[in-house]
Parts: structure tokens; C-alpha cells; sequence
């Protein structure tokens, strides 16, 4: 390590060569104000939640979404999405950062007419998320 890195043994992203960026792949659809992409950061794959580009300028929607982070970061349940972080991402804006779970909706599970037992274990987990 050379003399203008840090003193404390710790290394820099710099002489890691580690790329802080994110690489968005995909929009995820959705309705409503907020707009979720989907991105890899560290070979990690997250949801930025952001405003759309039209609510992006209105107080309201501004602290709406900094108030579901706000509320969301505080929630440690194992049927609950966890929100690693709030980020102001270059030509996105702030965005709340979720874990990504790769999978399909309730809806689009329940067209596949799981068996009863499944569809009560899942009854369940929401009720304690819901509870919690």
C-alpha cells in the first residue's frame, strides 16, 4: 500500500478496482408513481424503487417514497422484502434499494391452482408479515 491510501490497513474501491455503479438491466412494470428497476451491483442483484419521471418534481410523492423508506428499513421479518438502503443514483434520482427475490406475484402463482395445503402455508406467512 502506498503512503496515500489509508493508514488503517483498509483498502480503497480504488486499489480493489471495485465498480460502485450500478448496471440496470431491466424496468420492472408497474402502476402507480413509483417507477422499480432491476440492477446488479458487487454481482448482487436489487429493486431501486424511484419516482416516475412526472411525479419527480412534487413534494408529495418526494416524501411519500423517502417515507416508505423511512418505515420499510426498520422491518426484519422473513416474509417481508428487506430494504438494504436509500441511494441518489446519476440519472435516476433517490431510490429506495430492495433485495430482489426472483419469482412470480401471488396472482400469477395462484393461476397455476396449487394444491390447498400450499395456498394455506402461503395464507399464513402473509398473516404473520401482516400482523408483524
Amino acid at each position: 500500500m502506498n503512503e496515500s491510501t489509508s493508514t488503517s490497513g483498509i483498502l480503497t474501491d480504488e486499489e480493489l478496482n471495485v465498480n460502485r455503479d450500478w448496471e440496470i438491466t431491466e424496468e420492472i412494470p408497474t402502476k402507480g408513481y413509483c417507477r422499480l428497476l432491476k440492477g446488479k451491483r458487487y454481482g448482487v442483484w436489487y429493486v431501486l424503487k424511484t419516482l416516475k419521471e412526472a411525479y419527480m418534481d412534487k413534494a408529495i410523492y418526494r416524501e411519500l417514497i423517502r417515507k416508505e423508506f423511512d418505515i420499510s428499513v426498520k422491518l426484519q421479518h422473513p416474509h417481508i422484502l428487506h430494504t438494504t438502503g436509500w441511494e441518489n443514483v446519476p440519472s435516476i434520482g433517490d431510490c429506495i434499494i430492495n433485495e430482489y427475490i426472483d419469482g412470480m406475484t401471488l396472482e400469477t402463482f395462484l393461476q397455476t391452482r396449487p394444491e390447498k395445503k400450499t395456498r394455506q402455508r402461503i395464507a399464513d406467512e402473509l398473516t404473520e408479515a401482516l400482523k408483524y
